[in-house]
Parts: structure tokens; C-alpha cells; sequence
């Protein structure tokens, strides 16, 4: 008797070849390497619901840069130096499984596979600009894994498989022992091996990303929160957000104090911080569900009233682990003001963002939240919504903060903005997102791609979540694994290595993992080849932070120069990083020209940097300014 049936379906793509610019009559050619596989299994007893998984075969990878292997466990056995340049290469494939559901038609499978390859890429190789740093195909592949959950609701458990194919430096028998210049790398897949990572959700029966901790029904308590949010009476999903936002958002790096942790918003003086008005309402709203449900801490409960309210709106499934402790009394009570000021602009946001540890692409993403909700003039002093659907969770703030024209709005409120219908406003903190170059370059991507900025935003989100808490979801998301790895003693590194972390981490900003390395590095030190130190790394992606830290505190010299003759304040001007050329223009001898023969002020010239060009004005600069110019 036939009990059962399994189904699978290989996709293998074709295009009508052409000769000459003509199609050809019947020749075909394969369109990609890949191949999607589809695999159905249905059994009598349980036939409504299928076990549906797909698979991606054959997905050749190279990762030039950006790649290493360092960081791991090691024993007495242990030769493999750590390393933080090679090449990364593979056939990766990948299988995943879908969430079971009664209805399996109603799945779009195929924007699922597009959101699992997109999500693979993103994991393994980064932003376009700049990339991610691979401590390991290991941990590289864990973070891909994690990436594809996050974004991906349907999905509940992926394996991604990546067999050793080494490009190993070749040289001829001459050259042995000379320093490597105009490498040749052959493929090798010797020494053998493959390398697997599964990775499934905490709770997969009910298809959530949360986590539950003990003895709480993350299942049930998110059913209560979604009654009490969405009733007859009110929505309130966009109060929770900013009472989870609000309760974490005043942790502190520096101390540890603050955080999500304690639920110190039921205490004074946090309670009557003027930053919190209004919230008592919400805090109400969930007092009958934290009285029936003694076993989760008000704490946790915030959190994932947050989370979920996010999601109730159409926003992505953001994790979230149980298990923080409600404080007992005002005592653990943060000090009042860390909370962000909507009067204020960029330095400030970056001020009290980076005090919680964030950078500035997951500050514009955080700022995202306020495509939910309205400002009111009794509770924050501002008034009206950021768009037209304020119970819509998408990228329509974004859209209308880049795309829409803004002006001071007269009235006898706050200082806020205005759309050119009156109808929408923006705060001067929303603004900053705009006329900030680094943040504005993260704004436009949000406004142009609504699935990077849902992944983003629950990446950063549940990083907020969970600043503080010693509980974390598998993954956290917003932090990859890599980046969440403990660093290496310093005590254990000699000088060169200490040194070649410092530059590492001051390319990505990481400011305080840079000072974890200071005591044995070398801070003028360079990248062999290229010759480019800290300093040009910190200027050349824009982190001012890290470049203010290493010439006032560190005493680099600014006049370095790569083996491209560029000093910082060439990069700084090439990418147009106005703060960073302001700072560097008085500091650096800025008759210093690279293999180009130019200048910094003829970098911005070349570059049609004209924001950039104008700091150059006094004495032999402007002469300078003059020069490239006619020679332009």
C-alpha cells in the first residue's frame, strides 16, 4: 500500500543562444552555473500539510580580500599560524527546509529562494562598498545561515555545505623566498575537506524566531500582546515599539548600565523623564497580561510586545531571548537624559548611538522605526506622522524623508519640518539622516530597497533588544558571529600581529576592539604591499571617530603615505568625507603629492568633490585650488 510519495524537481535554467547578435534557431546555453532543486514529501496521515524543501546546488564563490582564518580554538597540536588575508573559495550548496503549513500553495517559493541566495550572498560577502571581514569560512557561513532566517519567516532550518577549493600562490622556482608582488593564485582542492552549518529556529512549530526561556509561552503571550495592541478601541503596536525602543535605548557600553534588563521605566526618576511621556498608557496595557503570567519579567515582556508589535505591522520577524530580571528598586535606575534629542543633528545621534555600540548605518536603520506612529504635541512637544500610513510598517519613511521637499514648519511648537502639503513632518534629528553624507548614503539605500532595509532593521533592533543582557538569540542578529567572537588576548599576540588587529578593526570603525590591541600595537604601522596604515583606513570609509582616537590620542602621523603616495587626507577628499577633511586639512602638509602628482585638494578637484575643494581656501591652498582647476 502506497503510505507516502516524494517528489523531486531540478531546475536547470536555459537561454536561446545567439550567433552574431541573432537568436539561434534550437541551440540553447546554460544561464547560470546553479542549479534549484525542489524536493515535496506527502504522506497519507498528515497529507495537508507537506514537507517542502529546496536546495541551491553549484554555487561557485571567490572572495578576493576581506578573508582570513583566525580567532579558533587551539591546543598544543596547533601549527596553523592565525592569518587575516587569504582568498575564500568554494562550491557552496545549500538546503533548506520550510516551516510546515496547512496550506502550501499559498507559499511563494520562488521569492523564498530569492530571498535565501540574496541573504547567502550578503552573509558571505557584505556591503558592495567595503565588504565584511571572514574570520572563517566557519563563521562566515554560520552568519549567512543566520541572515537567512531572520529574513526569511518560511524558512525553518538551512544547511550550507562549502568543500575546500584553495587558490594557493604560485611562483616560479627563482622567485622562492622573495616577497610576493603580481601574485599567480591555482586552485587546489588539496589539502581536502568540506565544511557544513545547520542552523534551525529555537521554535519551529510555531515558525517564530523567538526564543523562549523556562517556562513562558512565547506562542500564547504573543497572542495576548497582539489583543491587547489591536482592538476595537485603539492600535497601539507603535507605542509598544517605542516602549521597547525607550526602555534600551539608554544603555551604556561604558559601564554597562541601562538597558533592557530591569524594566527601570516603572521607578523614578526614569519614569518621569520627559523622553518617556506618555508611555504609562502602554505600560497599562500590558499590566493584565504580565498579572496572568507571572513567569515572564516585565522586562521581557516589554521586549517582545516590541518586537512583535513591529511585526503585527507588517515589519520583519525580529528574535528575541527571554531571561532578563526586573530590578527591584529605583536604585539600577539609569541616568536621565541618555535618551536621543529630536532637536538636535548628526554628532548627536552618533553620540548617543555610539554609546550603546552602534554604527552609523544601524543608526539610520534604527531611525527607520519612525515610519510607525505620529508625533503629539502634549507628550514630545512635535506633531503630526512621518507618512501617510502610520500603521504600515515599510520603508515610506525613507521614501518621503529622501524623495519629498522639506521646510521649517511655522507654527508655535517645536522646531519641525513639513512636507509641502503640511501633512507630514520630520524632526531635525530625521533631517540629519538627510543632509549627513555618510548617513544620507544609508537613507537612500532604505528608500530604494525595502528588503535591505527590513533586514537591517531587524538585525539592529534585535541588537537593541539585547544590549546588556547576558541572554541572546542563536545569532544574535545585528552582530555576526565574527564580530561577537572573543578577540585574542593581547597579552598572547607579539607587536606585528597586535598591530595588523589595530589596522583591521580601525577599516570598520571598531573602536573599542581597536583599543583592545593598543598596548602592544604599533600605531604607525602598515599593511605590507599596500603600506596603508590606520589612519588611511579610518579616512578612507568615512569613521571620524577612529581617525580623531588615533591622531589625538594615538600621535599618528598624518603625513604617511601609501605606496600610491596617498596620505589620509587623500582618501578623505576622494570619498568626500567632509568632517574628516576639515579635521586633516590644518594637520596634514598639504603639499604632499601621490605617484598621480596630485594633491589632496586636486583629489576633491578630479573628484567633483566642491564641498571638499572649498575647505581649501587660505594662502597656498587656494593657489592650489586655482591650479588643479585650469590643469581639470
Amino acid at each position: 500500500m502506497l503510505t507516502a510519495v516524494e517528489t523531486e524537481v531540478q531546475e536547470a535554467p536555459w537561454m536561446r543562444a545567439s550567433i552574431d547578435g541573432s537568436p539561434h534557431d534550437h541551440s540553447f546555453l546554460r544561464t547560470s552555473p546553479e542549479r534549484a532543486i525542489a524536493t515535496v514529501w506527502v504522506s497519507r496521515d498528515d497529507i495537508k500539510r507537506p514537507q517542502v524543501t529546496s536546495s541551491l546546488i553549484g554555487m561557485t564563490i571567490l572572495k578576493t580580500t576581506q578573508s582570513g582564518f583566525s580567532d579558533y580554538l587551539k591546543d598544543k597540536y596547533t601549527l596553523l599560524p592565525d592569518t587575516s588575508e587569504r582568498c575564500l573559495s568554494t562550491e557552496l550548496s545549500a538546503q533548506w527546509r520550510y516551516v510546515p503549513q496547512d496550506d502550501a500553495l499559498s507559499c511563494d517559493y520562488a521569492a523564498v529562494r530569492e530571498s535565501v541566495r540574496k541573504n547567502i550572498i550578503y552573509g558571505l560577502f557584505g556591503p558592495a562598498a567595503g565588504g565584511v571581514f571572514s574570520a572563517s569560512v566557519q563563521a562566515t557561513i554560520y552568519d549567512a545561515s543566520c541572515l537567512v532566517l531572520t529574513a526569511t519567516p518560511e524558512v525553518e532550518k538551512i544547511q550550507i555545505n562549502t568543500p575546500n577549493i584553495h587558490y594557493l600562490p604560485f611562483h616560479s622556482l627563482k622567485a622562492l623566498g622573495s616577497k610576493f608582488e603580481n601574485d599567480i593564485f591555482v586552485p587546489t582542492s588539496e589539502p581536502s575537506g568540506t565544511i557544513q552549518c545547520v542552523v534551525s529556529r529555537n521554535d519551529s512549530s510555531s515558525g517564530s524566531s523567538v526564543s523562549a526561556a523556562g517556562a513562558v509561552d512565547v506562542k500564547v503571550i504573543k497572542e495576548e500582546i497582539r489583543a491587547a495592541l489591536i482592538n476595537q478601541k485603539a492600535i497601539a503596536c507603535p507605542m509598544a515599539a517605542r516602549l521597547a525602543w525607550h526602555a534600551a535605548g539608554t544603555y551604556s557600553q561604558c559601564d554597562g548600565t541601562g538597558g533592557s534588563c530591569g524594566a527601570t521605566m516603572r521607578f523614578e526618576p526614569e519614569i518621569s523623564d520627559p523622553a518617556n511621556k506618555g508611555l504609562g498608557i502602554i505600560r497599562d496595557l500590558l499590566l493584565p497580561i504580565k498579572k496572568r503570567h507571572p513567569e515572564i519579567s516585565y522586562s521581557d515582556l516589554w521586549a517582545l510586545a516590541g518586537c512583535a508589535a513591529i511585526e503585527f505591522l507588517g515589519g520583519p520577524s525580529i528574535p528575541v531571548a527571554l531571561g532578563r530580571v526586573d530590578a527591584s528598586d529605583s536604585s539600577a535606575c539609569p541616568t536621565v537624559g541618555r535618551l536621543p534629542d529630536a532637536h538636535q543633528g548628526a554628532e548627536h545621534l552618533r553620540k548617543v548611538f555610539g554609546r550603546m555600540g552602534f554604527n552609523d548605518r544601524e543608526i539610520v536603520a534604527l531611525s527607520g522605526a519612525h515610519t510607525l506612529g505620529r508625533g503629539h504635541k502634549v507628550r514630545s512637544g512635535f506633531d503630526g506622522p512621518w507618512t501617510h500610513h502610520p500603521l504600515k510598517f515599510d520603508n515610506s519613511y525613507f521614501k518621503n524623508l529622501m524623495h519629498l521637499q522639506w521646510q521649517k514648519r511655522v507654527w508655535d511648537g517645536e522646531e519641525q519640518y513639513e512636507d509641502l502639503s503640511g501633512e507630514l513632518m520630520m524632526l531635525p534629528t530625521d533631517m540629519a539622516l538627510k543632509t549627513d553624507i555618510e548617513f544620507a548614503k544609508y537613507a537612500w539605500m532604505y528608500a530604494q530597497d525595502q528588503d535591505v532595509f527590513f533586514r537591517d532593521f531587524a538585525q539592529a533592533f534585535s541588537k537593541l533588544m539585547h544590549l546588556g543582557c547576558s541572554n541572546k538569540p542563536s545569532g544574535l542578529a545585528g552582530e555576526s558571529r565574527a564580530a561577537t567572537r572573543s578577540a585574542p588576548t593581547c597579552s598572547r599576540l607579539t607587536s606585528n600581529e597586535a598591530s595588523d588587529h589595530f589596522r583591521e578593526h580601525a577599516m570598520h570603525g571598531s573602536l573599542e576592539r581597536m583599543k583592545s590591541y593598543a598596548p602592544k600595537a604599533d600605531f604607525n604601522s602598515v599593511d605590507k604591499g599596500s603600506g596603508r596604515s590606520a589612519l588611511h583606513k579610518a579616512a578612507f570609509w568615512g569613521h571620524m571617530h577612529v581617525v580623531k582616537y588615533l591622531i589625538e590620542e594615538c600621535n599618528v602621523n598624518p603625513n604617511l603615505q601609501d605606496v600610491e603616495g596617498d596620505t589620509a587626507l587623500h582618501d578623505a577628499a576622494r570619498f568626500g568625507h567632509l568632517d574628516i577633511v576639515k579635521y586633516l586639512v590644518p594637520r596634514t602638509n598639504l603639499t604632499l603629492k601621490n605617484k598621480e602628482g596630485l594633491d589632496a585638494c586636486a583629489i576633491g578637484v578630479q573628484m567633483d568633490k566642491d564641498d571638499v575643494v572649498d575647505v581649501f581656501k587660505d594662502g597656498d591652498t587656494k593657489a592650489a585650488v586655482t591650479k588643479a582647476k585650469k590643469q581639470r
